[in-house]
């Protein structure tokens, strides 16, 4: 898919300019697909302007009017049901509209997007939207969820629908009903974010390919989880798929390895495997069962003014280790291989002076 005018696209879908020109005409809305943002209680941090990634756009959503008097625009009646709870608080959305993906080019050949099969054309928008989802977290908006999809309609819309005419998908990991937020300091998204998330999506489309992200993806998707003990478990899982480990030894080798992916100088690599040191101990002690992690305890950690202390720093530490891996790995192109993230802890070794 083409991001930026005038670049030739490779193997991706690129978007025309008469459908760029006429984005904001009216179009079949059988062919739109949204994906709900499911902000908490104050919805804070919502994004409150349009911004455009590719062929999708993030708009806001006005929950108290948008969201009510629909039960009859849902094709499957019930499934309304499992749509309600979260209808106050989708604050925005992620939209796409078929009429705007022009064709696929690969390998000198171009195939018209609305020649694929319908499965087909929404497994390709699917994949796209799980990749700027992703990104969008990476980037440190971590304070949502996307429990609900459409088809049909976008949301911002849904009650001018026609009755029976909107089909919805639910994301058994995201419709929590009462979920908490990602480890990270809330943020919101600024023009460089999704400058940023527009320019490195078609890496992290070509990584997801390969099928070595499949996991990473569902690492990010779990984190809302209202169990902090599961979300630091998650958390060194997505660390431990990028930077393997190897035994015995494995503390050692996952802190050496992230140390050289992640840093620069050799101060600044020894800093960062000293106090990996002690969050990979924290780990260890909570998944082993020598200290607990409550829910209770994660709160108690969170002041009113935004500052984070105790077992939930460490949480929020080591989920800061996983985003710089995972930026580094996308906006590299590549995931680091066995036989680089061996050679890259023996030179950390040999530099530090540590015995094998």
């Amino acid at each position: 898919m083409g991001f930026k005018k005038g670049r030739k696209p490779k193997s991706e879908f690129e978007q025309n300019s008469r459908s760029r020109k006429y984005s904001r005409r009216r179009k079949s809305s059988t062919r739109v697909h949204s994906y709900a943002i499911r902000f908490y209680s104050e919805a804070l941090f919502v994004p409150n302007r349009e911004w455009e990634i590719g062929l999708f756009r993030l708009q806001p959503v006005n929950p108290s009017v948008d969201t009510h008097d629909v039960l009859e625009k849902f094709r499957v009646r019930e499934n309304y049901g499992k749509f309600a709870p979260f209808r106050n608080q989708i604050c925005c959305e992620l939209v796409t509209n078929e009429d705007d993906w022009a064709e696929l080019r690969e390998n000198g050949t171009s195939v018209k997007f609305s020649k694929l099969a319908s499965q087909d054309r929404l497994s390709i928008i699917q994949g796209y939207a799980d990749a700027i989802i992703l990104l969008m977290r990476i980037r440190g908006m971590t304070h949502f969820t996307v429990p609900v999809e459409l088809s049909g309609s976008t949301f911002q819309k849904l009650r001018f629908s026609k009755n029976r005419s909107v089909s919805s998908r639910f994301r058994l990991t995201q419709a929590l009903i009462d979920p908490i937020f990602g480890p990270n300091p809330p943020k919101l998204l600024m023009d460089e974010d999704f400058d940023w998330i527009s320019k490195h999506i078609q890496n992290l489309m070509q990584l997801s390919e390969t099928g070595r992200f499949t996991f990473l993806h569902d690492v990010f998707d779990t984190l809302n989880y209202p169990n902090p003990a599961v979300q630091l478990v998650q958390v060194w899982a997505g660390i431990e798929s990028i930077v393997k480990s190897k035994s015995p030894g494995t503390r050692r080798s996952i802190r050496a390895r992230c140390a050289m992916l992640l840093r620069d100088t050799e101060k600044e690599q020894w800093k960062l495997y000293k106090k990996m040191g002690k969050l990979y101990d924290f780990r260890c002690n909570v998944v082993h069962g020598n200290k607990e992690f409550s829910i209770k305890e994660w709160m108690n950690d969170l002041s009113p003014e935004g500052s984070v202390k105790g077992k939930t720093m460490k949480l929020f530490d080591s989920f800061e280790i996983l985003k710089e891996l995972m930026v580094k790995v996308i906006q590299d192109g590549e995931m680091p291989s066995k036989k680089k993230l061996e050679k890259m802890q023996n030179e950390f070794e040999r530099v530090h002076d540590l015995e094998s």
